[in-house]
């Protein structure tokens, strides 16, 4: 049995999607790739496609060391990224919603209510 294949036509380019410098956060909590395609007028365009997982606990000790830094008596910006921190804390929720937290929060859960990683399965007799 052979399937007749069709001919690579050149507008099949456009619907290629190259995916090139990963690169991981220091902290492991991100991954940030280039995603590079062609559109129709034959133009390279590129993104930076960011990959979160637990932006709240990822801020809160970053918060956390930028408070230790403050009170040491360190005087660059770790005002401003403490406030950027708090915010981010603050904004947990929506962060969640845009990012890998979408899926990774509901698994994981919260100390007083476990997500579906964490819960016992039920015993069927």
């Amino acid at each position: 049995m052979s399937a007749s294949r069709r001919p690579l036509h050149e507008l099949d380019l456009l619907r290629l999607r190259a995916v090139t410098e990963p690169q991981m956060r220091p902290s492991g909590d991100a991954v940030a790739y280039v995603r590079t395609n062609i559109d129709e007028s034959w133009n390279y365009r590129s993104q930076i496609v960011l990959v979160d997982a637990l932006v709240g606990v990822a801020a809160f000790f970053g918060a956390l060391m930028n408070w230790n830094f403050m009170l040491a008596g360190s005087a660059s910006s770790n005002p401003v990224l403490f406030l950027v921190a708090v915010l981010l804390i603050l904004a947990w929720k929506v962060a969640g919603y845009y990012g890998l937290d979408r899926f990774l929060l509901p698994m994981l859960g919260t100390p007083w209510r476990p997500g579906k990683a964490f819960r016992p399965a039920p015993s069927g007799a």
